[in-house]
């Protein structure tokens, strides 16, 4: 409940007390009295005060040296203080009234709206001071209830990601097929897609996603993909899974926004179907060292452009010890290179650390892009390698 604003007066005399309280009133304050300077210094212990109006002739603590003590002490060094005198108005008491500390000096009589004017300003400045600290009160409770909502909000980003983590980690267990995946979002929850489900012929089903930008609005899509990929995505062709996607995405995502996506089936004998949406190129490491690490990529209509969108499906064949990787575009806008990696960075760098065991080479490709000590990820960022073990 806000305080009324308090004005203190001071005079020995009843009488004048009564009469300018009774002018006071019609200001919307309220007036307390003292008939003496020791029971003004106690009321201003107990009181906030916007003003005190001192009479300057009173026995045994005149005006001048209340209002001395009043400076000399914190808790009342800051009220404003008019003098109010019938004798003492000559310039030598007006200006002594000043060096101790008075804003204004009124002489008796005096003209009751030129005292209402004087002491309305203080009046003014009190109301405005309330108003200020309730701002700032408002503003410290806004303050406090935002922090405790970012707080909140931020558990709640680091429980999805974890759930989000849960769900794009895994690898697909098989007799044939080692799997390995990095997956690590740019802050706690990413817009990368990976998804591995077994076929029913015993192949292995793969995506590999990208949802433009990333955040919460990149990371619910990803959850509806999953959703759909977990239905389709092994009972569909590549190509058919993409097309279904791409519809989804085009319901589902603004018009400034977009996905890539790489899907691809691996059968037991070694045979790879393919289709790709826009998405980089998955790089292809022979065991064969005298053959060449080469990029593999088709040409297909990101996700989510237009809504009839077709795909096609290509296929190759992997020999014992190949080794396949897919990865999101935030591994080739890895900092750790002076440029952008183009296509002739991404091979050299595999190229460097073919020689290693799959989990070896994953390893080696991180710490070399996106795990420097010196470097922070710019994107989310998905690294799916396979290797073919018939």
């Amino acid at each position: 409940m806000e305080q009324p604003i308090k004005v203190l007066i001071v005079d020995d005399h009843a009488e004048n007390l009564f009469v300018l309280e009774s002018i006071l009133k019609r200001l919307n304050v309220r007036v307390i009295k003292a008939q003496s300077g020791n029971q003004a210094l106690t009321l201003m212990l107990e009181h906030q005060f916007a003003l005190a109006m001192l009479d300057v002739q009173m026995p045994r603590m005149d005006g001048y040296e209340l209002a001395e003590l009043m400076r000399s002490d914190e808790r009342c060094k800051d009220i404003p203080i008019i003098f109010v005198s019938a004798i003492f108005s000559d310039d030598f008491h007006v200006f002594k009234g000043y060096q101790s500390g008075a804003v204004d000096f009124i002489s008796k009589p005096f003209n009751p709206e030129i005292l209402l004017g004087k002491v309305r300003v203080f009046i003014n400045l009190a109301e405005q001071r309330q108003q200020l600290e309730r701002a700032i009160l408002e503003l410290e409770k806004s303050r406090f209830q935002l922090k405790a909502q970012n707080e909140q909000m931020h558990e709640d980003l680091v429980l999805a990601g974890e759930v989000q983590n849960t769900i794009f980690s895994r690898v697909a267990s098989s007799n044939f097929l080692k799997m390995a995946v990095h997956y690590q979002p740019y802050e706690h929850i990413s817009g990368d897609v990976y998804h591995v489900r077994p076929s029913g012929e015993g192949g292995v089903n793969l995506f590999v996603g990208d949802v433009t930008g990333h955040g919460v609005a990149a990371a619910l899509i990803t959850v509806i993909i999953s959703r759909i990929l977990d239905e389709d995505l092994h009972r569909l062709s590549t190509s058919k899974v993409l097309e279904k996607l791409n519809k989804v995405c085009k319901h589902k995502l603004p018009l400034d926004r977009f996905m890539t996506g790489v899907c691809l089936r691996i059968q037991a004998d070694g045979t790879i179907q393919y289709s790709f949406a826009g998405h980089p190129p998955m790089i292809l490491v022979p065991a064969q060292a005298e053959a060449p690490v080469l990029s593999l990529w088709e040409q297909g209509l990101m996700l989510g452009v237009a809504m009839e969108s077709q795909y096609e499906e290509h296929t190759f064949h992997m020999q014992h010890g190949d080794k396949l990787f897919m990865m999101t575009d935030g591994l080739m806008e890895s900092q750790a290179y002076p440029q952008r990696m183009n296509h002739d960075t991404i091979l050299q760098l595999f190229e460097k650390t073919r020689h290693e065991d799959l989990d070896t080479m994953m390893k080696n490709i991180l710490e070399s892009t996106i795990e420097r000590p010196d470097f922070k990820i710019q994107d989310d960022v998905t690294l799916a390698g396979i290797e073919y073990l018939a």
